[in-house]
C-alpha cells in the first residue's frame, strides 16, 4: 500500500493516519475486522431526536436515518409515513401512523 502511494506521488500525514488500530471511526461508522457498524453516538442522536412540525426537521432526521439504512431492515417501509409528509403538496399531519413510525 504504502509502495502504491509512492508510486502515485501521494504522502501521508502521519498526525492523521490511524495505524494498528483495532478498530476506526469513520463517517458515522466503526470499521474493525469484525466489519462495519454503526457508530453509537450517532445512533443515539437519532433515539433522543425530538418530534417537529417542520418538514426541513424531519427532512434532516430521515437523511440521517437512510444514511443507515443498510443496517435497518424494511427502512423505506417503516419511515414510508413520515416520507409522505415532506412532499411538496401534503399537509403536515402528524398521524398515529407517523408517531408509530418515528418510534420505530
Amino acid at each position: 500500500m504504502l509502495e502504491k502511494l509512492k508510486i502515485a506521488n501521494l504522502k501521508l500525514n502521519p498526525t492523521k493516519c490511524n495505524l494498528f488500530r483495532r478498530e476506526v471511526g469513520y463517517l458515522g461508522h466503526i470499521i474493525s475486522a469484525e466489519g462495519v457498524r454503526t457508530d453509537p453516538e450517532k445512533i443515539s442522536a437519532v433515539e433522543n431526536w425530538s418530534r417537529s412540525e417542520e418538514v426541513h426537521q424531519l427532512r434532516s432526521f430521515l437523511g440521517l436515518c437512510m444514511y443507515y439504512r443498510k443496517f435497518v431492515k424494511g427502512i423505506s417501509s417503516i419511515a414510508r409515513p413520515l416520507h409522505n409528509l415532506t412532499e411538496v403538496k401534503q399537509k403536515f399531519l402528524w398521524t398515529e401512523e407517523c408517531e408509530e413510525a418515528f418510534g420505530n
